[in-house]
């Protein structure tokens, strides 16, 4: 097939990659290239619709708001800001999923190890924010991005009978531990889910 397409060396290793499955990022030149190579050969496969705005959308990066969060104490109690620190660009297949709104998604990286291995320090993480009616604390089971009191954590969260959050932590190291949503001393602020962590090649 890389003899077919007149491929250099450089580009029979990368062909050698994706037939191995060692890697998924396919660039659109090397797209078209399989796409006409596999015409010729009589293979036939359906194309999905374009549009003018599905076109523009996969022809460039996704641009998604890069931030951290800080903790701040604002009239007796803990509120957390989130802080832009710039723009973090992303494959559009990372983020085409319809019943999202990409425009609501941040970036945030991870830090520290209580979610290791599941997420490693310095992964990046997509956040998409959420939000629930006052009685309930989170919609769904899940992986999400919230304030605890001055703290700002990552955490697998999943409700339990009579209104109790389990939280637990991927890192064996840390334990898994429980909080009631009514409790008046529950210092806490959902700040989203943990939608995806994105790639790296």
């Amino acid at each position: 097939m890389a003899t077919s397409l007149g491929y250099d060396d450089a580009g029979r290793s990368k062909l050698d990659r994706i037939l191995k499955g060692k890697t998924v990022k396919i660039d659109a030149a090397l797209l078209d290239d399989l796409k006409a190579y596999l015409k010729n050969q009589g293979v036939t496969f359906l194309e999905p619709a374009v549009t003018e705005e599905s076109a523009g959308y996969a022809l460039q990066d996704v641009s998604l708001e890069y931030c951290r969060f800080e903790v701040t104490r604002q009239n007796g109690r803990y509120v957390a800001e989130r802080m832009e620190k710039g723009r973090y660009h992303v494959d559009p297949a990372e983020v085409s999923h319809a019943d999202v709104d990409r425009e609501e998604l941040f970036v945030i990286p991870v830090i520290g190890d209580s979610m290791d291995p599941e997420f490693r320090s310095g992964d990046r993480l997509i956040i998409q924010p959420v939000s629930t009616p006052d009685h309930q604390l989170i919609p769904s089971d899940g992986v999400y991005l919230y304030r605890l009191e001055e703290s700002i954590q990552v955490k697998r969260l999943m409700r339990q009978p009579k209104r109790t959050v389990k939280v637990v932590s991927a890192n064996e190291k840390y334990e898994t531990y429980d909080f009631v949503v009514d409790d008046d001393d529950l210092d806490i602020e959902i700040i989203g889910r943990v939608w995806a962590r994105l790639k790296r090649y």
